[in-house]
């Protein structure tokens, strides 16, 4: 003889249990989209500060090593901007987009402002996340 009323606690039971099972599915899931965009502005973040520290030091080695008297402006403040992105690009080791915006460059004073800007994708769902980083650096250009 079977009893209805112990098949339907058994069926009640593994209903809650799948329902609880789910909520902490979608818990997991939440967590992990979480860490990962955290994660991954932290990774992204540093390293483009950590190649935009070493793109500064490049141009401030250019700085040192040419003679800016004889050159036209034009033509050094174009050859250490390509310098500083050139550097920028081969340190950094992205799958992002870079931009690099020149603020103010001036061969006289030394100073160069910059604003680097790199877009990213996220691994969960493919979301985009721009990190952006602003320099003034100051060089001895002799001039």
């Amino acid at each position: 003889m079977h009893n209805g009323g112990e098949e339907e606690d058994q069926i009640r039971v593994i209903m809650g249990l799948s329902g609880l099972l789910v909520a902490f599915s979608l818990i997991v899931m939440s967590h992990c989209a979480i860490v990962n965009k955290h994660m991954r502005d932290l990774e992204v973040t540093n390293a483009l500060s950590s190649a935009i520290d070493y793109a500064t030091d490049m141009m401030q080695d250019m700085c040192a090593d040419i003679s800016f008297e004889m050159m036209d402006k034009t033509e050094a403040k174009r050859k250490l901007i390509q310098t500083f992105c050139k550097t920028l690009e081969a340190a950094i080791g992205t799958d992002g987009e870079i931009k690099v915006y020149v603020l103010d460059a001036d061969i006289e004073t030394g100073n160069f402002d910059f604003i680097i800007e790199e877009t990213y994708k996220y691994t969960f769902k493919g979301r985009k996340g721009v990190a952006r980083c602003e320099r003034v650096v100051r060089f001895d250009t002799g001039v």
